[in-house]
């Protein structure tokens, strides 16, 4: 969270996390399946597989937890 005098935009622009980060930068992994057998309706014809390493908070001591809801 970024107070009024601290410069935000340069933070969001560069790649390194800093105090003003609420979620440090994470991965996504996405696996795409196609199915080889078309012509049986039991079989999906597309499987997307979908996988979050890890979130990271941070959280100052000018945030609030009851802003947080998951």
């Amino acid at each position: 969270m970024a107070t009024g005098e601290e410069n935000w935009e340069d933070a969001l622009t560069r790649n390194i996390v800093t105090p003003m980060h609420l979620l440090h930068p994470t991965n996504l992994i996405i696996q795409l399946d196609k199915c080889l057998i078309t012509d049986d309706p039991r079989l999906p014809k597309l499987k997307v597989t979908g996988t979050l390493p890890n979130v990271a908070v941070n959280i100052t001591g000018n945030f609030s937890v009851k802003h947080i809801y998951v």
